[in-house]
């Protein structure tokens, strides 16, 4: 993992590249979920999730916290077609390919495609595992899908953070819950669960 970013050379990232490695360098060093299932929520943690929503014009949103244990039960019920959210997050990586292409970054495109899920699929695999190995396979694919999703999106938001409309990348914010070990679920019903 490590051998990635000491070998990626700020220039390939394109204008917004020392803000791509530093993001790729915080994904890196991530301890996958080692406070999932934590029903602490902070209160850091609470406003981090706002701000995320918020972007999207989301807002009055309750976070909750899960336990491990309710994972199971959570995962099954779960329907991204039912979020507020998903309408927005949906079309998202469609905007991005199009806004890179514009800018003539599309080769970019590619290397994302190919780095980020080898930097996060490993960590983030071996710490749903650690913590969720009782809950079986389908949280800890789940968990595992959700990282590399997540860092997928912030390190593309980022590639074109340079260009008018992109500044704010509001993923970076998800990847600060997956640094406090938490897992950022998703909205339903006015509420964002959090584990």
């Amino acid at each position: 993992m490590s051998q990635i970013t000491e070998k990626t050379n700020v220039d390939i990232y394109g204008p917004n590249g020392q803000n791509v490695e530093i993001l790729i360098r915080r994904l890196s060093q991530i301890q996958w979920y080692e406070n999932i299932g934590d029903k602490m929520v902070n209160i850091d943690l609470e406003d981090t999730i706002k701000r995320f929503t918020d972007f999207f014009q989301v807002e009055g949103v309750e976070v909750v916290a899960l336990s491990k244990e309710q994972l199971p039960d959570f995962f099954e019920g779960m329907k991204l077609s039912s979020s507020p959210l998903w309408g927005n997050l949906n079309q998202i990586p469609q905007d991005i390919k199009k806004e890179l292409v514009q800018s003539e970054r599309e080769d970019l495109m590619v290397y994302i495609n190919d780095m980020i899920p080898e930097l996060v699929f490993h960590g983030a695999y071996d710490g749903a595992f650690r913590q969720l190995e009782q809950l079986g396979r389908n949280p800890i694919s789940i968990c595992t899908g959700a990282a590399m999703t997540i860092a997928g999106l912030a390190v593309a938001w980022e590639m074109i953070g340079d260009q008018e409309g992109w500044e704010v990348n509001p993923f970076v914010l998800l990847v600060d819950v997956l640094e406090k070990g938490h897992l950022p679920l998703g909205l339903y019903e006015g509420r964002f669960y959090c584990a």
